[in-house]
């Protein structure tokens, strides 16, 4: 009773973070684990299923009933996890405060949660080899991967730079690898460092911040790899927040605030900045704002997946001051955007994605 007391305030945090039109179902189980393992939880997946925004790409399923405001499989559970009933050192209260050799059950509920809800991904590294996916469907990657990326802006994805089962892709997932994404990269000024150890880290490497950039009692501290006693953690953070807003969550108050508090404008050189202010995914209306240095004209164009024009809209913009350029969803099929933006003395592009 007093895991499962533990276990409930970890599910309530959580609650007020993310939402969902469907009830989210984790399968828990209390029970002996070898060694010092003290518990993990994943999520079931699915792809191709009707409101997905990005094909042939595995989705937490919660995640997926949540896009498609169903029960895609009521028969199964979204997320699975496994703690260790026979570890001595659990700590089950819910203050916050335990002992100097304790582990705080909560905190490592809250984290393992995250990965259910889709803080993990589907690169790995076996005898000196780097690939994507899961043993019966190899290449297809998790919705997390499609931000993975190296320390040039090169996605891991791109099969021409790391291809399948090789040693350069095994190189960069044990040397550097980040995430991107717009709310990620507006939260963090920059794409968010994994965890990258010289020697893979199965259950470890890459589907965490990295511990170096996010130590112990920092603000995005949850979700990496080490979390150690009497730790405490009672929220996710804004960049983990930012992460799931990336992968295709709808934000609930106390995620929404973190992230907006946690935003700063994404600053390119050139003398000017694009900050996001609304969702992305997004099912109504979202928008953009552009920042210039010098007084200029800009063009703000956004094209679907084809290259072709959907929305074009024309501004002048006077020096230090913002735009607001809105995209409209009503008349705009669910899928992947691209916004162009230029003005007089600069180009950049961002992703938009359109979800029912």
């Amino acid at each position: 009773p007093e895991a499962e007391a533990a276990f409930q305030a970890a599910v309530d945090i959580w609650e007020q973070h993310i939402t969902s039109p469907t009830p989210i179902r984790i399968n828990a189980s209390w029970i002996p684990l070898s060694g010092n393992v003290l518990g993990s939880a994943g999520p079931f997946l699915v792809r191709n299923f009707d409101a997905a925004p990005i094909p042939n790409t595995w989705y937490p399923a919660a995640l997926a009933n949540a896009l498609d405001a169903s029960d895609l499989d009521p028969s199964t559970p979204e997320i699975e996890a496994t703690f260790n009933s026979d570890f001595s050192g659990w700590y089950f209260g819910t203050d916050g405060m335990p002992p100097s050799d304790q582990f705080d059950l909560t905190t490592i509920v809250l984290h393992e949660i995250g990965h259910g809800l889709g803080f993990i991904g589907a690169f790995t590294v076996e005898n000196g080899l780097g690939t994507v996916g899961v043993d019966s469907n190899p290449g297809i990657p998790f919705v997390y991967d499609r931000y993975a990326e190296d320390g040039e802006g090169q996605s891991l994805l791109d099969t021409a730079t790391y291809p399948q089962n090789s040693t350069v892709l095994a190189n960069v997932l044990q040397t550097a690898t980040y995430l991107g994404g717009g709310t990620v990269e507006a939260t963090h000024g920059g794409p968010a460092p994994l965890y990258s150890p010289s020697a893979w880290n199965g259950g470890s490497s890459y589907s965490h911040f990295d511990e170096d950039e996010f130590p112990r009692d920092d603000v995005d501290g949850l979700m990496t790899p080490f979390l150690r006693q009497t730790e405490v953690i009672r929220s996710p953070g804004p960049l983990a927040c930012a992460v799931l807003q990336d992968i295709g969550w709808t934000l609930a108050p106390a995620c929404a605030t973190l992230v907006e508090e946690g935003q700063a404008p994404v600053v390119i050189p050139g003398g000017f900045a694009v900050t996001p202010s609304g969702p992305n995914p997004f099912t109504g209306e979202t928008e953009l704002r552009i920042s210039v240095e010098q007084a200029q004209a800009v063009e703000f164009r956004l094209l679907d997946r084809m290259g072709r024009v959907v929305i074009r809209q024309d501004r002048y913009v006077q020096s230090g001051a913002t735009a607001t350029f809105q995209v409209p969803a009503n008349d705009l099929a669910a899928g992947v955007y691209f916004v162009y933006i230029a003005g007089e003395s600069f180009t950049t592009t961002r992703a938009l994605t359109k979800v029912r």
